[in-house]
């Protein structure tokens, strides 16, 4: 995925169609209107929060039970009614007043035990120290066993002006070594802009600030010479420079946070644990407040005669609501963040004392250096990770993170209101003292189309899953439209004993809703489309029907090469779902 991803592969969804047995017939826009009555059913969907418990001292806590925890949303108490503990210990069923018994593990709940566990490697690769993440890089190839311990599937992103991903989730050492290998050897990729806020600095320099008043060259007192107002006008000019490199980097950090923000997004439909190792600079919420606090120290009488403020200036740029943004959605997609910064201090090393001062050089240095950290600290911490720094003993850092990932607690509870999709709080407690505990702050409930959408996604982009619905998709046409584009005839087909249908007036009725999304060789994937598909068998028919498949059909245009096609199909009254994948390619020209 990268930033086209909105633009179309696949460009159009035609009219779609249901093909039944002969003892079957498609329900018609009446029939449809009967059929939707009954996709209004209650639906049980769990809110499953990942815990890590700690004493604040070792490795995390295990051996933790349901009855240690308290769960809330929102303030309230909520019953916790799944259970899943990794290292696996069990889950502690409910009794009958709702509470869990204190004695005796019971049977893991099946939902934890069809969790999968993700890693995305996540390496930014717009800045930082090549040093620091090259060691990050090797120490994470070390541990590579440890990482990959309990069944967990590792993805290595690289995020440059687009997302590459280098290897998909998998779980081969040997393959995983190899990319680790490749990306620690690549240089950094570098920026006009880090270039222009060097010559800023540099230009400001050449002024050869005094700070006593009365050698300052822009005092008023001294009166006003064509020398003097020469200095103002470059002063005015570098003023304007560092607005548009502020706007030029806040436009670029949104630019990176949009497209990380939907490929965290794409994550969703994985189900279980799913966390991201975050290798990077971070993000400077406040672009150009180092610049702007210069240039009010270094021409102090200009500024105020500009009614000038550092601080207004930096509020006009600031990226806190998008770097929210990406917390909020990681929130909802499940996605827990830890976190590596790798920009060291030589990101602000340029800072000149000359222009601010020893000191205010200083100050500047660690302001700008601790707003980047705080943004890495605020994405861990608010998706229950942790910022890992390279000050202290990188290995040991990179070490550590194997047991975070693999001991934890997944507390599942039903939320209040299915159709609330507003965010609420989580909290969680330890009903033991000196325990502290570590997960994700918020959660959103999602519409059942939106997480169909989001099981698209990761069929398309990852791996298909579960196919409970047996399905199966196949090609009938490809035909040549014009020039490089091409409508291809798409049909999947479903056991309808497979399928939920209700009685109503002598017939029985179902009603299947088809999601797919295609994907091409460059990486850009189309957007999720949906198509309904009621279906209508008269009763007499129904023993027949049930050895028979139902074929949902469409059309899709999309142009030649590799393709992958990912489609998901639920039925809207058992409110199961299926997801299946098919990689085709079309040629240059069809025969």
């Amino acid at each position: 995925m990268n930033r086209h991803a909105n633009r179309a592969a696949s460009a159009l969804l035609s009219i779609g169609s249901l093909i039944l047995p002969a003892v079957a017939t498609a329900a018609t826009p009446q029939d449809e209107t009967t059929a939707a009555r009954f996709t209004d059913r209650a639906q049980v969907n769990i809110i499953n929060v990942d815990v890590v418990v700690s004493d604040g001292k070792g490795p995390p806590v295990t051996g933790l039970r349901a009855t240690d925890f308290e769960l809330l949303v929102d303030g309230q108490p909520v019953q916790i009614t799944n259970f899943f503990s990794s290292p696996e210990v069990g889950f502690v069923p409910p009794n009958d007043t709702g509470a869990h018994e204190s004695e005796g593990m019971g049977e893991p709940s099946s939902t934890a035990a069809e969790q999968g566990r993700y890693l995305v490697i996540f390496i930014d690769s717009r800045g930082g120290r090549p040093l620091i993440r090259d060691d990050a890089l090797r120490e994470i190839e070390a541990e590579l066993p440890s990482y990959l311990a309990g069944g967990r599937r590792i993805m290595l992103v690289s995020q440059t002006d687009e997302i590459r991903v280098l290897h998909r989730f998998g779980d081969d050492p040997g393959e995983l070594t190899a990319r680790l290998t490749e990306l620690a050897g690549t240089s950094v990729g570098g920026s006009s802009l880090a270039a222009e806020r060097a010559e800023i600095l540099r230009a400001i320099d050449r002024t050869n600030f005094s700070t006593d008043p009365e050698t300052d060259r822009f005092s008023t007192g001294v009166g006003v010479n064509p020398a003097i107002l020469g200095l103002q006008n470059e002063a005015r000019s570098l003023l304007q420079r560092t607005r548009n490199y502020a706007d030029n980097l806040r436009h670029d950090l949104r630019g990176r946070l949009a497209v990380m923000t939907q490929f965290q997004a794409s994550l969703a439909g994985l189900p279980g644990n799913k966390a991201m190792l975050y290798i990077g600079e971070g993000f400077d919420t406040r672009p150009g407040e180092d610049l702007f606090r210069i240039w009010e120290q270094q021409y102090p009488d200009l500024g105020e005669e500009m009614f000038f403020s550092s601080d207004a200036e930096t509020g006009r740029y600031r990226i806190d609501d998008e770097l929210d943004e990406l917390v909020s959605q990681a929130n909802a997609s499940g996605v827990t963040y830890y976190t590596l910064y790798t920009a060291g201090s030589e990101r602000f090393s340029s800072l000149s004392a000359k222009s601010s001062g020893a000191a205010g050089a200083s100050t500047i240095a660690v302001s700008g250096r601790r707003a980047i950290e705080d943004s890495l600290r605020i994405l861990a911490s608010a998706t229950g990770g942790l910022a890992l720094s390279p000050g202290g003993d990188l290995s040991t850092a990179i070490a550590r993170l194997p047991d975070e990932l693999g001991t934890y607690y997944s507390l599942g509870f039903e939320p209040i209101d299915r159709d609330d999709q507003t965010t609420h709080r989580i909290d969680v407690k330890v009903k033991r003292d000196g325990l502290r505990v570590r997960h994700r702050e918020f959660y959103r409930f999602k519409s059942a189309d939106e997480r169909m959408s989001e099981l698209t996604y990761a069929a398309l982009l990852f791996e298909p899953g579960a196919n409970p619905l047996e399905a199966a998709i196949s090609l009938k046409r490809i035909e040549e439209k014009d020039r490089g584009r091409f409508e291809v005839s798409v049909a999947v087909t479903v056991p309808l004993a497979n399928l939920a249908l209700v009685p109503s007036k002598g017939t029985h009725i179902g009603q299947v809703k088809v999601f797919f999304a295609v994907q091409d060789q460059r990486g850009w994937a189309s957007a999720v489309r949906s198509q309904s598909f009621p279906v209508y068998i008269p009763n007499a028919s129904l023993l027949t029907a049930l050895g028979q498949d139902a074929t949902f059909s469409w059309k899709l245009l999309t142009r030649n090469g590799p393709q992958e096609l990912a489609v998901t199909l639920r039925d809207d009254l058992a409110e199961v779902a299926s997801a299946i994948r098919l990689d085709f390619d079309i040629p240059d020209a069809q025969d």
